[in-house]
């Protein structure tokens, strides 16, 4: 008796678990905002659940202090990604072939060589970071570029490139 009981619970979870996964991949924004201490908490520490979701377009991380490398993302859907007031430092575990907008803003110590990857990106907005601006030159497709209180180093390209004056 009690093993028919324990079988029912398991296909009960089994559909439970099945219909959780249809409404994950309904989400098409997702904002995590002050989770302080994100290595601290099991449930957001990888952020690897990200890739999980079907239909995200928006991915938005705030405050969030020790979120140290982007999470490792390869989701075809999204094509906006902001991290703010993070400790974000560097792109190489974000495989987004289709984004086409970055906000970065207050980020410390960022490292823009692996931006040069994201070659659909249209638009970049960065605030509160040091550049070095050599890689976002190589954005074929970028239409705007959006620097809010940087200290900027190499703009001579992008002014060579956006014809800024």
């Amino acid at each position: 008796m009690g093993n028919c009981v324990s079988q029912q619970k398991d296909k009960s979870l089994e559909q439970a678990s099945k219909y959780n996964q249809k409404m994950i991949n309904l989400y098409q924004d997702l904002i995590i905002d002050g989770c302080l201490e994100i290595q601290n908490n099991q449930e957001l520490q990888s952020l690897d659940f990200i890739d999980d979701l079907m239909d995200l377009k928006d991915l938005e991380i705030h405050q969030c202090r020790n979120v140290i490398k982007c999470p490792k993302i390869h989701s075809q859907s999204i094509t906006r990604v902001f991290f703010s007031f993070c400790q974000i430092n560097n792109f190489r575990d974000i495989e987004l072939e289709n984004l086409e907008l970055i906000n970065f803003c207050g980020n410390k110590k960022s490292n823009f060589q692996d931006i040069a990857k994201f070659q659909k990106l249209k638009k970049l907005q960065i605030g509160y970071e040091n550049l070095n601006l050599n890689s976002i030159s190589s954005l074929t497709y970028l239409k705007q570029l959006k620097l809010m209180k940087c200290q900027l180093a190499n703009i001579s390209k992008l002014i060579y490139k956006f014809g800024v004056t």
